[in-house]
């Protein structure tokens, strides 16, 4: 930002004015506790509608709710069905995180030291894991839904 503002005064006001904590891996703070931190959501909603993409305003919006729908409900019942305390994929991670190491603060999963060293005191590893990857806050993410809309005039 430095160099920026050395090149650029306008660009620099311009991008601080523009909450750097929402673009910027420079500001972000070390409390968030998500995993994606970087642009593997936008990427993965983009391969979700590549198909819908090509067709025209109204349909592809309409294609994008019905996938959107489609995809909360089969949230909704995988985190009502689960019967572990964290979601598969943290669950995944930290198989791997056994052997890998990652960074705990940012993300909330522990990294391979913290994973070690409860391994160590025979703690449960799930005692690392940030609440928002718990199954109750899971479950909350997708407890609610997007309503039918009945007909293309609606």
């Amino acid at each position: 930002m430095d160099q920026i503002k050395l090149l650029d005064a306008n660009a620099y006001d311009y991008l601080i004015q523009r909450n750097p904590n929402s673009w910027s891996t420079a500001f972000f703070e070390m409390d968030t506790r998500c995993a994606a931190f970087e642009n593997g959501i936008s990427e993965s909603f983009n391969r979700a509608i590549l198909g819908p993409r090509m067709k025209p305003i109204i349909t592809m919006l309409e294609d994008i709710r019905l996938y959107i729908m489609q995809r909360i409900v089969a949230m909704n019942k995988l985190a009502f069905s689960l019967e572990d305390t964290i979601t598969p994929s943290i669950r995944k991670r930290l198989e791997i995180l056994k052997e890998k190491q990652r960074m705990w603060e940012l993300s909330g999963i522990p990294c391979v030291h913290v994973v070690t060293a409860y391994m160590h005191v025979g703690s449960d590893l799930d005692a690392g894991v940030s609440y928002w990857y718990s199954r109750e806050s899971w479950f909350n993410a997708y407890q609610f839904s997007i309503k039918p809309v009945f007909g293309t005039n609606m």
